[in-house]
């Protein structure tokens, strides 16, 4: 019985018993006639796929070395098949038909759309079949679209978790430094990728929110952490203004090679909030914030030399902050082993 006449019988079935049909059908006929197919993937729930056995043989070692010696089974004639040459069938025990097809999306070249994503649940299982079947390319693809920014934006905990159930290192580094925009994990959503990961990796990821929460002020207000910036002319630098918000100018408490000098006081209470904002958010964006740049810039405007230049130079200044505290967070999660 092929694909079709199968699904149709399933949903006459529950039909009668009043159940919902299956949710999923196959999307390409391509692997359902393809006429120069001399293989035939079986999934767990009994889809069944036509191949090219050359295409397989390409990109997966694995179908090869299996093709090499023969197939696991041979599909027995019938009285409908007779007519029909003989294909060789490989079961896909773990691998259902909606996760079959996606896989041999990316496989097959030619005019084929590459599959859709609705979240990082539908990435993983087409995933695993690549890296259980060896098909590398494949699984470089996959790799990059499961820590999309979509997915690491909006569910930085899954992914992280199904990265080191993959044993996906970098990914898993990757998505741990996303997990810094929750401001408490255990608050969050239940993830049931969770299960598949370990106590230790757990404590590690914790543990690497706490270092990241300590370091991450350090950029901006410690010591010669600030060397990063080399720039001299900063407006809150160069301003020479005996009026306004720049009259009681005074030393940074930031000591660097380049601030041994005087400097506007907005600059410097941006700076402590800006501290204060990476010590509940170590992260980036926590720094470029409108709630962080507003006050310190409502204060420069009532100085008559730093008003035409504050707002241009705080946003650059603020990018290269960010930059740097990105970079340290990631520097830190480079020591960490997530997938052990």
């Amino acid at each position: 019985m092929d694909a079709s006449s199968r699904s149709r019988a399933d949903t006459s079935k529950q039909s009668d018993q009043g159940a919902p049909p299956s949710p999923w059908k196959p999307t390409q006929p391509l692997f359902q006639g393809d006429p120069n197919a001399d293989v035939i993937l079986q999934s767990m729930d009994e889809f069944e796929f036509r191949v090219q056995k050359n295409i397989l043989v390409i990109v997966s070692p694995l179908f090869r070395d299996m093709f090499s010696v023969g197939g696991p089974s041979e599909r027995v004639p019938t009285e409908e098949t007779t007519q029909i040459p003989e294909l060789r069938a490989v079961p896909m025990l773990e691998e259902t038909g909606d996760v079959v097809e996606k896989l041999l999306q990316l496989c097959y070249p030619g005019p084929l759309e590459p599959p859709t994503w609705s979240g990082a649940t539908d990435v993983y299982p087409v995933l695993a079949a690549a890296i259980k079947y060896q098909v590398e390319g494949v699984v470089g693809v996959l790799r990059k679209a499961l820590v999309s920014r979509k997915f690491l934006e909006e569910e930085p905990l899954r992914v992280f978790a199904m990265a080191c159930r993959a044993r996906l290192q970098e990914e898993a580094r990757t998505a741990a430094q996303q997990t810094l925009r929750i401001s408490d994990i255990g608050m969050s959503q239940e993830i049931d990728e969770f299960q598949f990961i370990s106590g230790r990796t757990f404590y590690r990821l914790l543990k690497y929110r706490s270092e990241c929460r300590t370091a991450a002020p350090t950029v901006v207000a410690n010591g010669e952490s600030m060397a990063w910036d080399t720039r001299r002319d900063w407006v809150w630098i160069a301003c020479k203004a005996s009026n306004g918000a720049c009259a009681a100018k005074h030393r940074t408490s930031i000591e660097s090679i380049h601030y041994h000098c005087g400097v506007s006081g907005w600059w410097n209470n941006y700076c402590s909030q800006a501290v204060s904002a990476l010590d509940a958010s170590p992260r980036g964006e926590s720094v470029t914030a409108a709630a962080i740049l507003t006050p310190a810039l409502s204060e420069a405007l009532k100085c008559t030399y730093c008003s035409s230049k504050a707002l241009q130079h705080l946003q650059e200044f603020s990018g290269l902050l960010a930059q740097e505290v990105d970079k340290k967070t990631r520097e830190i999660a480079d020591t960490y082993d997530f997938c052990a």
